[in-house]
């Protein structure tokens, strides 16, 4: 399947989400939000391909204002058929979307010929956090043109990665863009776990798709530089990750650069690089960079509000503060960089020639594909994403953790004597699920070990839940083992259950 192909086959909801705005018949405004990479582009460029009235802009974060300006003259003459903008000397934005304002004007009292009809003007504005730029007054000529707008049925989304945007411009009470839009936020998700592997990677194991994915995410443009599957999972990521060309290593200041100026990248990164596998507070962020203590909580807060990272407290603590608070990495890519691919570095930069770097960072293939000091926790982040998405696609896993609605809570718990991975919770049902997450197969010898390790898991629950506990692993378990599993009270979740798909 062509990269195209799978960019849009995968995506039929999301496109058609946005092909029901982009024909309806009224005026409307709506923010389409997602991950950086994670292929918002491509679909508004097909929505633009398809639809001959939607005109698409997109914005660069080297441009300057002037040539965003020239540059939507530019374009806008051609959609139009009509040489006005790029004749005038001075622009501005107020200046060009007055110019928009015209021809839907026109446009509505024309209703004839090739003129789209007046509830059929789009405009899209793509990558919008580098369009509105500081002090450009493109924000606000969007919010002042749009009482012209709204009143000639013009449609407008504004698509962009940067959720700092989104949250100085259009959050709060004094946001510029506060309380335009007229209808919920369309979301651009990555790819399903099912989805990677129906896509991208339909003949390797579920354990190698499994591990592809808790490196870089359901994100398109990382598993696109996955090239030739065929060649088989090592050779694959060996050459896409681990040799000097690689776009991994600098990737990192690709996402972060959309939140953070050079000054806050650098103290976003030395927070980023101290969270750890097992999460990490404050205070001990601090004694590691050695940054001022304000620093470090308005960097966290910061990560916080942008999505970068999420905060963990342990559920129904009858205390709950600021210090006991564990910050751990919420993306996969971003995971993967500060726990596996900054340590290897140097060794990546100086692999130039065909050397095979990816089975030194597996170690002992024994092992099941190990990654030392990442695969486990990785796959707790994975277990934890998939429940998360809300949208079990299969009722298998609804029936393996014996759920009957989306009503649950993802949580977690620790104490002096007890840390549980993932601690599933329904008021629905009043049931109280352990999940202890195993990024190994279980042997013979393990698993007697992780098995007393999940019945040993201390918890009381709220008043009046019963408690259910899952082992989740990596790799099919013998019949056996997954009886004398039950007999102790213990249901055993094999990998392939997070496949099930849309």
């Amino acid at each position: 399947m062509s990269k195209d192909n799978r960019a849009l086959i995968g995506r039929s909801v999301e496109l058609k989400e946005l092909t029901d705005f982009a024909t309806m018949k009224k005026a409307g405004f709506v923010y389409v939000r997602g991950r950086r990479r994670v292929g918002k582009s491509t679909l508004l460029k097909e929505l633009h391909r398809t639809r001959p009235h939607v005109f698409y802009f997109f914005g660069a974060d080297d441009s300057t204002v002037r040539g965003l300006l020239d540059s939507f003259a530019d374009q806008w003459d051609q959609f139009t058929g009509k040489v006005r903008l790029t004749e005038l000397k001075k622009l501005s934005w107020s200046r060009v979307f007055s110019e928009v304002s015209e021809y839907a004007r026109a446009a509505r009292s024309a209703r004839q010929g090739s003129l789209p009809r007046p509830s059929g003007l789009v405009l899209v504005f793509d990558e919008i956090q580098w369009i509105a730029k500081a002090k450009s007054g493109c924000a606000g000529a969007i919010k002042e043109a749009w009482l012209d707008w709204e009143r000639l049925g013009v449609k407008v989304i504004i698509c962009g990665s940067s959720n700092k945007f989104f949250l100085q411009k259009t959050g709060g009470e004094e946001t510029i863009l506060r309380g335009l839009k007229t209808r919920s936020d369309i979301w651009i998700s990555p790819f399903s776990l099912g989805q990677v592997k129906r896509f991208y990677f339909p003949k390797w194991k579920n354990e190698e798709v499994a591990l592809t994915y808790m490196m870089f995410g359901g994100v398109p443009y990382y598993l696109n530089r996955i090239e030739d599957p065929d060649r088989g999972f090592i050779q694959c990521i060996n050459d896409a990750v681990f040799k000097h060309d690689t776009i991994f290593l600098e990737e990192v200041d690709e996402v972060l650069r959309l939140e953070f100026n050079e000054h806050g990248l650098r103290t976003a990164k030395m927070v980023l690089s101290c969270l750890g596998l097992d999460g990490t507070t404050q205070a001990e962020i601090q004694r590691t960079t050695g940054l001022a203590l304000t620093t470090v909580a308005r960097a966290l807060e910061s990560l916080l509000d942008y999505g970068i990272v999420f905060q963990k407290s342990p559920a129904h603590a009858k205390r709950q503060n600021d210090a006991g608070m564990r910050f751990f990495m919420k993306d996969f890519y971003l995971n993967f960089y500060f726990q596996v691919l900054l340590s290897y570095k140097s060794k990546i930069e100086s692999n130039k020639a065909k050397g095979l770097l990816f089975p030194q960072v597996l170690g002992n293939s024994n092992a099941h594909y190990f990654i030392q000091n990442f695969s486990g926790k990785a796959f707790e982040l994975l277990v934890r994403y998939v429940l998360e998405r809300r949208v079990p696609p299969d009722p298998a896993l609804h029936r393996i953790f014996h759920l009957r609605d989306y009503e649950y809570e993802v949580l977690f718990y620790w104490d002096k004597e007890t840390e549980i991975d993932i601690l599933l919770e329904s008021q629905t049902d009043r049931i109280a699920r352990i999940i202890e997450c195993k990024w190994v197969g279980v042997a013979n010898d393990e698993g007697g070990r992780y098995l007393k390790e999940v019945v040993g898991k201390k918890y009381i629950p709220p008043s009046a839940y019963s408690v259910l506990r899952f082992l989740c692993v990596s790799k099919p378990l013998s019949a056996q083992f997954v009886a004398s599993a039950k007999e102790e009270g213990v249901e055993v979740v094999g990998l392939e259950s997070l496949f099930a798909d849309e």
